[in-house]
């Protein structure tokens, strides 16, 4: 938010406040920010079961949800679950409990819950980091580097003129900004197996030849990785250190920024 005031980019930010604060019930939410939840009913003696509705439409209108709390409260509800996955409680209206206890009859008046699965959810958390991540990565791509948080008048202008800079046009933030294109524009440099790509891409990421030489054997340590589809101890263990130089300052990029750079330069080199 600061970058962006600073570079008057005031789409970014924005997009940015409404992230932080939450939509408004009367605005549209990004499409990373829909979600399709279950509704259920708190059985005393089964837990929760179905709970169907037979009018299409109000149907939609409980299962076709638009996430629109800050940011913020989505990572401390994630927080308060743990890794355990399975679903995550969403709220329901009073009009809204009303109608569908109403709509049980003879069925009985079973309290109902909207849930949705746990990775939506972090899908949204993902969507907003990775984004950030682009627009600053695209900031030093185009020479806009703010020396001490303070930008001259040279970068400023290339800010306002650079559409590559308007979130208009970052590909995929009113769409499904997790997806593999946005993987593909972070990481381009970096092909599978190819560890002098990796090394490049790292190297003008800020990373040491210390810290790249250590990636190097942390690979050939772990081995081949393709049964498990993800990085082996060895190399979790060089991410761990990296996020803590990135939380320390040690590392010039920030570690909200950090975590998904690492993760998906990773990953192209893996190819998984």
């Amino acid at each position: 938010m600061l970058v962006a005031s600073k570079l008057g980019l005031e789409d970014f930010k924005s997009w940015l406040s409404s992230e932080m604060q939450g939509y408004p019930a009367e605005s549209e939410v990004p499409k990373y920010r829909q979600v399709h939840a279950e509704l259920k009913a708190k059985n005393p003696y089964h837990g929760l079961i179905p709970l169907v509705i037979e009018d299409s439409e109000m149907a939609r209108h409980f299962s076709d949800v638009k996430i629109r709390e800050p940011v913020g409260n989505l990572a401390e509800m994630l927080a308060r679950s743990g890794d355990s996955g399975g679903s995550l409680t969403l709220g329901l209206s009073s009009a809204e409990m009303a109608w569908l206890m109403q709509g049980q009859g003879d069925y009985g008046q079973l309290p109902p819950v909207r849930t949705v699965s746990r990775g939506q959810i972090v899908g949204i958390v993902d969507a907003v980091q990775n984004h950030i991540l682009d627009w600053a990565l695209r900031l030093e791509s185009d020479g806009v580097l703010g020396e001490g948080m303070s930008f001259s008048h040279e970068e400023k202008e290339i800010a306002a003129s650079t559409s590559n800079l308007r979130i208009e046009n970052f590909q995929g933030v009113l769409g499904n900004v997790a997806n593999s294109q946005l993987t593909q524009n972070l990481v381009q440099e970096v092909s599978k197996g190819d560890f002098a790509s990796l090394d490049r891409f790292f190297r003008s990421k800020g990373l040491s030849e210390e810290d790249v030489k250590e990636l190097r054997s942390a690979l050939a340590q772990d081995g081949d990785v393709a049964v498990a589809g993800k990085p082996g101890a060895e190399v979790s263990q060089w991410i761990s250190k990296m996020l803590a130089k990135a939380a320390d300052g040690s590392w010039q990029i920030g570690l909200g920024a950090a975590g998904g750079l690492l993760s998906q330069a990773i990953a192209a080199y893996y190819g998984i």
